[in-house]
C-alpha cells in the first residue's frame, strides 16, 4: 500500500513538471534567473515549508518545556504518595497532603 502511495505521488509528480515545463523568468531585487515553472513552484513550496517551520519552533519548544515541567511535577507527587504509603498513610492522608492547585 505504501510503495503504491509513492508510485502515485511519483507519478503525479512527473505530471506536473511536464505540463509546466515552461520557462520563466524571475526577478528578485537585481538578480534574474530563468528556470521550469515546475523548479519555481517546488523552490517557492519548499522555501514556504522551511518559513512555516522556523515560525513555529518558537511555540513548540514552549509546549516542551511545560510538559517537560508537568512531568517533574508529576513525578514529585508521585514520590510524595510513595513515602506516605510506606510510612503507613492512609489514603485520605495522602490526599490531604497534596497541593490543591490545578495543573
Amino acid at each position: 500500500m505504501r510503495v503504491l502511495l509513492v508510485v502515485l505521488l511519483m507519478l503525479a509528480g512527473a505530471v506536473f513538471a511536464v505540463q509546466n515545463a515552461a520557462v520563466v523568468s524571475v526577478t528578485v531585487f537585481l538578480w534574474r534567473f530563468e528556470a521550469s515553472l515546475a523548479i519555481v513552484i517546488g523552490v517557492c513550496v519548499a522555501f514556504g515549508t522551511a518559513l512555516g517551520a522556523l515560525v513555529a519552533l518558537p511555540s513548540l519548544h514552549r509546549k516542551s518545556e511545560h510538559e517537560t515541567s508537568i512531568q517533574a511535577q508529576l513525578a514529585e507527587l508521585d514520590a510524595t504518595d510513595a513515602l506516605n504509603d510506606s510510612a503507613g498513610a492512609t489514603p485520605q492522608d495522602s490526599a490531604a497532603a497534596r497541593p490543591s492547585g490545578r495543573l
